[in-house]
């Protein structure tokens, strides 16, 4: 009975932190590339010497680097809808409706990137290249990136409100497996309580961040308001508010790791 819960307490402990770097790493990810493709679009309309390519050698490569670019923005766009999609909220809610208007506005962004990626797929010319390359540049610095910003704040704020939940009822069962090993006398009452309230409350502060951000994404205009009474201070935005929240949670597992650590010495 004492190493299967221990080894209960173990993957409890060690799993959801695996996935939880993994998750935030993802959404990082996701926000960083949002750029990039605008310096392949530089590149493939300014860094190519004309001297060193044939005109058939110059004109594939230019249009090789602008295709390469729009896979890329279309592969961030599906990115997006799958993260929008695996969130299930009640029909009539806010979320819904955010849910919605953003998968439309996804929907604009891609119908627009697929018609620059079929112009490409036409009888092109250099020139008619390096103005689709500036069309698309100039429609990611106007349009896209503007209108992803708020998408991913919201995909952000749920998933780590996901990742808060999840660790809360981690935090559960661990502190049951815990009790059991009191009540068999494995360890002494209250050995880890210590511990555990700790990583109880940073999983609480987490929480309290992340419904914070949410607020602020699904209340904006309310925000707005409260910003508007005091203009000194700075609030955070709701990614900031969410990165705060992760780093609670990693703290929470870092508990929970070393608490699993412990009932390994005291056990055996």
């Amino acid at each position: 009975m004492n190493k299967r819960i221990f080894y209960i307490i173990a993957i409890a402990a060690i799993i959801p932190l695996f996935n939880l770097r993994v998750q935030a790493s993802t959404i990082e990810s996701a926000v960083k590339n949002l750029d990039s493709s605008l310096n392949q679009f530089v590149t493939a309309k300014d860094d190519i010497n004309g001297n060193q390519l044939s005109p058939e050698e110059d004109l594939a490569y230019r249009k090789k680097v602008v295709t390469d670019a729009l896979a890329l923005s279309l592969k961030e766009i599906s990115e997006l809808r799958n993260k929008l999609d695996s969130f299930d909220f009640s029909e009539e809610s806010t979320e819904t409706d955010l849910k919605k208007q953003y998968l439309s506005d996804l929907d604009a962004f891609e119908s627009v990137y697929k018609e620059f990626r079929d112009k490409l797929n036409e009888g092109v010319s250099v020139d008619d290249v390096k103005d689709i390359a500036k069309r698309t540049r100039d429609y990611r610095d106007e349009t896209y990136t503007s209108g992803t910003e708020p998408i991913l704040d919201f995909v952000f704020a749920f998933q780590t409100n996901r990742l808060a939940d999840n660790a809360e009822v981690r935090h559960s069962k661990i502190d049951a497996d815990i009790k059991k090993l009191e009540k068999a006398n494995f360890i002494e009452k209250d050995y880890f309580m210590r511990q555990m309230t700790e990583a109880g409350k940073y999983i609480s502060d987490a929480k309290g961040l992340v419904n914070k951000a949410k607020d602020m994404i699904l209340n904006p205009q309310d925000n707005e308001d409260k910003d508007s009474e005091d203009e000194s201070s700075s609030a955070p935005t709701p990614r900031e508010l969410c990165e705060a929240a992760l780093v609670n949670l990693k703290s929470a597992y870092s508990i929970f790791v070393n608490i699993s650590g412990t009932v390994k010495k005291l056990i055996k």
